[in-house]
């Protein structure tokens, strides 16, 4: 599931979102769009109000078809849902949820409550974005493979790849 946990989504970003889509089902998974991630979905600098993003999150979190939860984008709403988060839907359905920015807050409370092991990654609008296609084909599919492991594996994953550059 790709879903606004914080952000909106610029209309100049549903390419990035498309894109990663593609990315993510090449891989092998079923991708599902969240209600909030629509390009001019917007209130204020966020995809909704906090409690309506943390409904949202709740439903993702409770649905056991939603195997992972991919972030769309950062921002800075996550502090203003932190306390609304079904902790016992995660206790009895944990997935993995992938982002950064403002998502790292949640990894950080969602741990401190849990133990869950969120993933500083790729974002749907950043990381898994166009800007990918600029990589060798022998690294791309090094991350493919990686993030296949990530959210399937109940092995853990090992000592990371490294590159030349940052990414």
């Amino acid at each position: 599931m790709i879903a606004s946990l914080s952000g909106s989504l610029p209309a100049e970003y549903e390419p990035d979102v498309q894109h990663t889509v593609a990315v993510l089902e090449r891989t092998g998974f079923r991708v599902r769009r969240a209600p909030l991630l629509r390009a001019g979905q917007q209130h204020w600098w966020s995809a909704a109000a906090p409690a309506e993003i943390a409904g949202e999150l709740n439903g993702l979190l409770r649905d056991p078809e939603v195997r992972a939860i991919v972030a769309s984008d950062g921002a800075q709403t996550a502090l203003g849902y932190l306390d609304l988060i079904d902790i016992e839907a995660v206790r009895a359905d944990p997935k993995p949820i992938l982002g950064y920015s403002d998502i790292s807050l949640l990894h950080l409370v969602l741990h401190a409550r849990t133990g869950l092991v969120g993933f500083h990654a790729d974002m749907a609008g950043a990381g898994f974005d166009g800007s990918r296609q600029s990589l060798p084909a022998t690294r791309r599919a090094e991350l493919d493979s990686l993030y296949g492991k990530l959210l399937t594996s109940t092995e853990a994953i090992g000592t990371l790849p490294t590159g030349p550059c940052w990414e």
